[in-house]
């Protein structure tokens, strides 16, 4: 880039997306009133092979790797994810340098009417998240999973035209796309705990950029502090993309309480509830991991 005044922004081209990078443009230009921020529209993977199931692409290939891919060529100079959608494991090359504050990072159900718990027997729920299907499926044994792909408006005609009987969705993307008047119920993070980073936008450089400083300058440190603590968890327990595991950590202070949900091979569901200190994470982080895994 020869013009250290303009910032390219790499992100998918859907409308969530698009939104994000708004996000991810505003916080840089309060970071330096003169920068000049253009948006660079990457289709990701899941893009390109829409009627491909999410469980089929790999940990990274679904979302993230082809917007990587023009940073590390040099398209963009910025990439912005949902930080859900970003691996645990680094990617070669890259770094995470800015969170954005968070969001509602909780889960939503869309069902036009009825709860999660006034559901019909045997209700259609539509979700392509593993993690939620294994959680859900402990509070309503009885019902019906399928998967879903598609933008929130492809989601919503499902539900309209009857495919299915509800949605579940995460109500960070609803509320930036001025949606949430279409959440029938937001459901308790102790009985289906978010993706680790749900509703946190993060914005990936080069390790090697000088932009650095100036995009460090836009993370919320909130935020950072909890996406260090869910995906240490993560990591801790070896938790991929696919994995039924959630995490959500929640900052006051010097106080952390950290939930967790994960579902072991032989389908039994782990839970815990882990708090202390912000500043001593990792032993609270170490404590979750036994109480998920031992």
């Amino acid at each position: 880039m020869t013009d250290r005044r303009t910032i390219r922004l790499a992100t998918r081209p859907s409308p969530l997306a698009r939104r994000q990078a708004d996000l991810a443009a505003s916080a840089l230009r309060r970071a330096d009133l003169e920068l000049t921020v253009e948006i660079v529209a990457i289709r990701s993977e899941a893009d390109v092979r829409a009627a491909v199931p999410l469980r089929q692409f790999g940990d990274r290939a679904a979302f993230v790797a082809r917007v990587e891919q023009a940073v590390l060529a040099g398209e963009a100079d910025v990439a912005v994810h949902s930080l859900k959608d970003v691996p645990i494991d680094p990617s070669p090359g890259l770094r995470l340098a800015a969170f954005l504050p968070r969001e509602d990072p909780r889960d939503v159900l869309v069902s036009g009417g009825p709860g999660l718990h006034e559901l019909p027997h045997e209700a259609r729920v539509a979700t392509g998240s593993p993690r939620r299907v294994a959680q859900l499926r402990h509070a309503r044994p009885d019902l019906t999973f399928t998967g879903i792909r598609g933008n929130v408006d492809t989601r919503l005609a499902k539900l309209e035209s009857g495919a299915v009987d509800a949605l579940v969705l995460a109500a960070a993307g609803l509320n930036r796309l001025e949606r949430a008047d279409v959440i029938t119920e937001y459901l308790d993070p102790h009985m289906c705990t978010p993706a680790p980073g749900q509703g946190i936008v993060v914005l990936q450089c080069r390790q090697d950029d000088a932009l650095e400083g100036l995009i460090d300058k836009a993370s919320d440190g909130d935020a950072s502090r909890a996406a260090a603590v869910e995906r240490g968890l993560g990591q801790a327990v070896g938790a991929g993309c696919s994995t039924p595991f959630g995490a959500l950590a929640t900052i006051s202070g010097d106080d952390l309480t950290l939930v967790a949900a994960l579902e072991r091979p032989d389908g039994s569901l782990r839970r815990c509830v882990e708090i202390g200190e912000t500043a001593r994470w990792e032993e609270v982080v170490a404590r979750a991991a036994r109480s998920l895994t031992d």
